[in-house]
């Protein structure tokens, strides 16, 4: 009796691959904001942590603790931009009456 290799798809349970599906200018629209809001949380998690090691290895010197300071205020006003962004977003479909017709996971 051979033991036959079992193939089980959950891709369809999970909801995995519709971030590239597009069907219409609203999904490549929702795609991309998707992407580049994706891009953006990861380049902030970089650079604040960028910022915290050099906050950490500086030895006491007061430039490169104000370096240290600069990239991490800089990186938390970022972060403010991605959540202003995100926001607006969610304004503009609200406001549009698109809030059913376009899904934000």
């Amino acid at each position: 009796m051979p033991i036959l290799p079992v193939t089980i798809n959950i891709a369809p349970e999970l909801d995995i691959g519709t971030f590239f599906r597009i069907t219409d200018v609203g999904d490549l629209i929702t795609g991309i904001l998707g992407a580049a809001l994706l891009f953006a949380g990861i380049f902030f998690l970089l650079y604040f942590i960028w910022g915290a090691f050099r906050w950490l290895t500086s030895g006491g010197d007061k430039a490169q603790v104000e370096n240290a300071r600069s990239k991490i205020t800089n990186a938390a006003i970022g972060l403010v931009l991605i959540a202003a962004t995100w926001a607006i977003y969610l304004l503009v479909l609200y406001f549009l009456g698109l809030q059913g017709v376009i899904i934000t996971r």
